[in-house]
């Protein structure tokens, strides 16, 4: 290859590493769950707009937005109140707990000695069977 190619060759490559960069970097605003299934849902009903599945899949698709914001109202809601708990109940355990024993050191004389493992017999042979060697 002469130079000439090479350069060409690099030009170009690093021309489409910038454009699929900056494709993938322009994505828009930031992800909602469930709004890549609502647009595909609506663009198919567009198409097919007496398909009873895809109304089905709408309505359950704008419950579960419904769903979701409820949910993060309430999750805003309680992490207001989240600090004063954590800190009433961190005053009641400090009441509550009883107070820290030191530990005994013990011999080992104390303890028992294990017990011996009686012999078991032997087993005997098993027989062999008729057409083993």
């Amino acid at each position: 290859m002469t130079t000439r190619t090479r350069l060409l060759v690099g030009a170009t490559t690093a021309l489409i590493i910038g454009a699929l960069g900056s494709a993938s970097a322009q994505t828009g605003d930031a992800k909602v769950p469930g709004q890549q299934g609502l647009n595909s849902v609506d663009r198919n009903l567009a198409k097919d707009p007496d398909n009873q599945g895809l109304k089905n899949a709408q309505q359950r698709l704008e419950r579960n937005e419904d769903r979701r914001e409820l949910r993060k109202d309430a999750d805003n809601d309680r992490d207001d109140k989240t600090p004063k708990l954590k800190k009433i109940k961190k005053d009641k355990d400090k009441d509550d707990k009883a107070p820290k024993l030191k530990k005994v050191k013990r011999d080992n004389d104390d303890r028992t000695v294990a017990h011996e493992k009686h012999d078991r017999p032997e087993r005997p042979d098993r027989p062999q069977k008729a057409g083993r060697s």
